[in-house]
């Protein structure tokens, strides 16, 4: 009998979630049905060859059953091909801002990846002695012309006059919640955790607004840093490292 060598798991790294997505959407919405449909194409094509032949089987039936798997197929192919760009371009969004998140380690900062909930995940987690920040990442594509720019009332996250799709800051305020559950949990402490929503390559404007703030952050991510550092010490060097170490825990058990 013989076993790993590696005794702790590998830390994730970003994206790693999206990477699982993308083998599964390229495998079992892509590949295979394209592998089904070039099979019954392909027995098609040789029985109109041995029928041309003069010998049976009649091709028509397996030609019929082509024609049906590819109808039913190809739609399949083209939405799968589809979401595999908007899963890859999400991977390529999350390793950017990691590996901008990963020059605060410089700083003393702890900075996770891809930490996996219960049927969800937090994109990226940073612990300073400023609080412990959840950050989810939103990549979208720019426009060809004009200024990429986001609107952000407080509560709402727009694109011109539209909403955008999806709800990041109602995802980012429960990821906040759930983490402080679990560091609850673990350590008997209440800490400081601010939600962030970042969209790399956009400008987010933060407009005035008589609603209520969520105090979620909306920004680009190359402005969190100086975000951070108008920020009031929260924590000592040990609750930092204490946090981490909680956090690493939970997840070297996953």
């Amino acid at each position: 009998m013989t076993q790993s060598p590696i005794k702790q798991k590998p830390w994730r790294t970003a994206g790693s979630t999206l990477q699982n997505r993308l083998t599964d959407i390229a495998l079992g919405r892509v590949l295979l049905p394209y592998a089904i449909t070039v099979f019954f194409v392909l027995v098609a094509a040789r029985d109109w060859q041995v029928w041309s032949s003069g010998h049976l089987p009649n091709p028509w039936v397996m030609t019929i059953i082509a024609i049906i798997t590819a109808l039913i197929s190809i739609p399949m192919m083209f939405k799968g091909y589809r979401d595999t760009q908007k899963v890859k371009l999400g991977i390529e969004g999350e390793q950017a801002v990691g590996e901008f998140l990963d020059r605060l380690r410089a700083q003393q900062a702890q900075v996770f990846h891809d930490i996996d909930g219960d049927n969800f995940n937090l994109d990226h987690v940073v612990i300073t002695q400023a609080g412990i920040f959840v950050i989810e990442t939103k990549t979208m594509s720019k426009p060809k012309s004009g200024k990429p720019e986001l609107h952000y009332d407080g509560n709402q996250i727009m694109r011109g006059r539209k909403p955008i799709m999806g709800d990041p800051v109602t995802q980012v305020t429960a990821s906040s919640r759930w983490l402080k559950a679990l560091l609850k949990e673990t350590t008997g402490k209440e800490w400081p955790i601010k939600g962030v929503v970042v969209f790399p390559g956009w400008f987010v404007k933060r407009l005035p607004s008589q609603a209520s703030d969520s105090g979620i952050w909306v920004l680009n991510p190359k402005a969190f840093p100086k975000y951070l550092s108008n920020e009031p010490v929260r924590l000592r060097d040990d609750e930092v490292f204490l946090a981490a170490f909680h956090l690493s825990k939970y997840i070297r058990a996953r």
